[in-house]
């Protein structure tokens, strides 16, 4: 069984290896690849990782660039929870980071190394300040890592403060909320949810603390309402290990203050419907659920997710609307009504978002089947001797939105959509909106911890293609970005990929911020170390890259906005606009007859394959007028902003400008906040 194993990922490394030779020219030395696009002979041998590998001009197919690794090395990290902020900063927070610990007692006695096989103990200690204390705040301006620390440990030892498998999102300040996280670490990769509920004040780069929550949370979803109260909702509880939470809890920024009901009871919720044939019987809901609100103001759960827990939920074709209702910012109920049966089986660790023309909700891949047959181990070779692997699919699946609160919408299903082979299949990616309106689908490999997938494929929106989107591969990444991974969208238009987990670290006691990269899980379930650089890949991937879309290689000059004497500025100099409001702004490089639009994209909150915040909102333009004064070609545009809803909340957008060659400015970051009362 080792043989075999050894050879396995022997095979894994000479494949990554011989990349890293032959994608050189994309990692950001400037040259920008060939000059024509050239497409290798398909291979079907199944062990085969790269099996179309093409590789264009950066007008074509983008181009990537490799950030440099900290200098500060206890800034390397891997970025598990990954947030962009108001200054353009980007948040990394990991916590103790899925990381297993090394037995200082019996790995060698200098310190140097990381122990024999079987050194490895299964999980982490969580009252170990420095096994949780992983963050830091990247800087895309000048490529720079700043580390800074965790909130510290509770004084109450029954409670943690990892933020590993929190959940997280934007508030209307700016802030990010972070909700639940890790409680309860045990062997067999058995978890707990945490109750800690705190927020990072980006402006002033601290933590502030909040009242616990009434359960634990691990793997939660999080939703922020019109009136800006934020939901909580599913993830692991506090009292159990691997039990998904029946509570849902709402937070009011403006009081500080929790709401929570425990819907178990409530009719039709998804804990008490029956899922016909299935030995669980019960459905429920996923860990950090794909839900998202609609403009009719229901919440729709689309059976998507990172994990069903213990209530069952494989193999199940159900949605779900559920209702909030509020007495100004008070939650006075919670009502579940049952959504459209989908035309394919839910599938966890696929990628969501809404569709940037038309708001309709997109299901990118993913892995199907039973729950027993999704162990995130489990791949291809030895892996799956004797356990029934996994089924990981390139399927699409599209909901089209109802038009109203009578209707329930309706599915289409596109099976094979990101390509025809099963080197094509995908889990663990990212589906990251452009300000374009194109979307890129990118990370992941055909299984969680194996066979990554280095080709991203832009989308662009094509109403008489399959599905409503032309495909197309870009350029390779040069890392391979698998369990753990991220993708997000930087104000300049580029976007940002970080992280990926090809097996899970190790904490070293002796060496707090020197962690064992070299570990994998053999065929038999058992923890071993490898000797440095000869077999695999590494455990952790802290080398961020920055791909370039085509659009930023369009020729002639890039529209520039000007916000400064149309928009006011709140107490932190930022940019502010009022919902439902005429407002101006300034384009230079731009003529008054350009075709082009402003676009407001939501700030990004990711973690898990899943973008929590990412929006696009599309903005009105009321008059085009040609900037007389203007020294450059330049113009003055009248827009209106979009109405407040659950679809369009208050807080943090970047307004885009894209010219009518479909290349977009740089982002001004904007406040929105609710419009100005009359009379």
């Amino acid at each position: 069984m080792k043989t075999k194993l050894n050879l396995h990922i022997l095979l894994a490394f000479a494949f990554f290896f011989l990349f890293g030779w032959t994608s050189c020219d994309l990692a950001g030395d400037g040259s920008g690849g060939s000059t024509t696009v050239t497409k290798v002979e398909e291979v079907t041998d199944g062990n085969n990782y790269f099996e179309r590998k093409i590789t264009g001009p950066p007008a074509e197919m983008g181009h990537w660039f490799q950030v440099p690794l900290a200098k500060d090395k206890k800034a390397r990290m891997q970025s598990v929870h990954t947030v962009l902020m108001p200054n353009g900063k980007v948040l990394m927070v990991n916590g103790s980071s899925n990381r297993n610990t090394v037995n200082p007692a019996t790995s060698n006695t200098a310190g140097t190394g990381v122990g024999k096989d079987n050194d490895i103990q299964d999980g982490s200690n969580l009252r170990n300040y420095e096994a949780i204390n992983n963050m830091c705040v990247f800087d895309p301006a000048d490529n720079s890592f700043t580390r800074y620390d965790v909130p510290p440990l509770p004084n109450d030892r029954e409670l943690s403060n990892d933020l590993f498998c929190t959940g997280h999102l934007h508030m209307s300040d700016g802030n990010i909320l972070f909700a639940g996280g890790t409680q309860r670490y045990y062997p067999g990769e058995k978890f707990s949810g945490s109750k800690s509920m705190r927020y990072w004040d980006w402006y002033n780069s601290r933590w502030v603390v909040l009242d616990d929550g009434a359960d634990g949370h691990w793997y939660p979803s999080l939703i922020e309402f019109e009136n800006g109260v934020i939901m909580v909702m599913s993830g692991w509880n506090f009292a159990d290990l691997n039990k998904t939470s029946t509570i849902i809890e709402f937070y009011n920024p403006k009081t500080g203050t929790w709401q929570n009901f425990d819907i178990a009871r409530i009719e039709n919720n998804p804990f008490a419907t029956r899922l016909p044939g299935t030995p669980a019987g019960l459905d429920g809901f996923q860990l950090y659920p794909r839900i998202y609100p609609l403009p009719d103001g229901r919440i729709f759960i689309t059976g998507d997710g990172a994990g069903w827990g213990n209530n069952g939920g494989g193999m199940s074709k159900n949605t779900y609307f559920m209702d909030v209702a509020f007495d100004g910012d008070t939650v006075t109920g919670i009502t579940f009504e049952k959504g459209p049966d989908r035309k394919t089986y839910n599938k966890i660790y696929g990628s969501s978002c809404v569709d940037p023309s038309n708001g309709n909700i997109l299901l990118f891949a993913g892995q199907m089947g039973p729950s027993t047959q999704n162990s995130n181990d489990y791949g291809p070779g030895p892996w799956a001797e004797g356990k029934g692997g996994v089924s990981p699919t390139a399927d699409f699946e599209v909901y089209k939105i109802p038009a109203s609160r009578q209707e329930a919408g309706s599915w289409e299903y596109y099976p094979k959509y990101l390509g025809v082979t099963p080197e094509d299949t995908r889990m663990m990616h990212l589906a990251t909106i452009l300000p374009t309106r194109q979307m890129v689908v990118v990370n992941g490999g055909n299984y969680a911890y194996h066979r990554p997938v280095f080709y991203p494929i832009l989308f662009t929106k094509n109403d008489q293609a399959p599905g409503g989107y032309d495909r197309k591969q870009m350029n390779q990444a040069l890392q391979p970005r698998m369990y753990h991974n991220i993708s997000l969208l930087l104000p300049d238009g580029r976007v940002l990929t970080s992280g990926g987990n090809a097996a899970r670290g190790a904490f070293r006691p002796h060496h707090p911020y020197d962690p064992a990269l070299n570990v994998y899980k053999d065929a038999d379930g058992v923890y071993q170390t490898f000797g440095e650089g000869e077999y695999g890949l590494p455990a952790e991937i802290w080398q961020a890259e920055i791909f370039s879309p085509p659009y930023l290689f369009i020729d002639g000059p890039k529209p520039l906005l000007k916000p400064d004497g149309h928009l006011a500025k709140n107490d932190r100099d930022m940019s502010v606009a009022h919902f439902e409001t005429d407002h101006q702004i300034t384009v230079d490089s731009v003529a008054a007859d350009d075709d082009g639009y402003l676009i407001f994209m939501k700030l990004g909150s990711v973690t898990h394959a899943w973008d929590q915040g990412q929006r696009a909102v599309d903005v009105t333009i009321t008059k085009r007028t040609a900037n007389e004064g203007a020294s450059t070609t330049s113009c003055v545009l009248d827009f209106k902003t979009p109405a407040l809803s659950h679809v369009n909340p208050p807080g943090y957008y970047m307004l885009f400008y894209v010219n009518e060659k479909g290349e977009p400015s740089v982002s001004e970051m904007i406040q929105m906040v609710p419009k100005e009362p009359t009379g």
